[in-house]
């Protein structure tokens, strides 16, 4: 399908107006319109999970860190749950706060752990030290990496779903 067509598809007959077309595929014939936030909800949700896993099962307990990082992470599943059944559109003034505070604390977290900053540095009072090293996935990928690969993966789609919104709008 070339852009003509795909702006015709989507009520346009300017092919300069579509910017909805990936490699010759039309992106708003193949994904549902709500396909992002079923992304980012997904992620939530697994983000989620996954420390619940580690804590729970693989007896890993937390640090002063990665419970800073849950506190924002974990209200995200019923945001983007909520968004999701309710269809608001307007889950990122709720969501991207929350993205935007976890992603703080997991880069902070991740140059704490690869030993860029000081120890003396430490927020970390706690029975467990936010630099220890409890898990090491092919040799680099950590829980507190795993944390900052998905807080960005999150707020990566937020802006791109905007984005993709925004055109979808400016072609009606």
């Amino acid at each position: 399908m070339n852009v003509l067509e795909c702006s015709m598809m989507n009520g346009s007959a300017d092919p300069a107006k579509s910017m909805t077309t990936l490699g010759g595929i039309c992106l708003t014939s193949m994904l549902p319109l709500n396909f992002w936030l079923r992304l980012n909800f997904v992620i939530a949700l697994s983000s989620t999970l996954g420390s619940l896993y580690f804590s729970e099962v693989m007896k890993f307990p937390p640090c002063t860190l990665c419970w800073y990082q849950r506190i924002c992470i974990y209200p995200l599943v019923v945001i983007f749950g909520g968004a999701l059944l309710t269809e608001d559109q307007f889950h990122r003034k709720y969501s991207v706060p929350l993205l935007l505070i976890g992603l703080i604390f997991a880069i902070y977290h991740n140059l704490l752990y690869f030993g860029v900053i000081d120890q003396p540095l430490v927020p970390c009072t706690g029975a467990v030290s936010c630099s220890s090293k409890q898990l090491e996935l092919f040799g680099f990928i950590t829980i507190p990496l795993l944390s900052l690969i998905g807080f960005l993966a999150m707020l990566f789609i937020a802006f791109f779903e905007s984005c993709f919104e925004r055109q979808i709008k400016e072609m009606k």
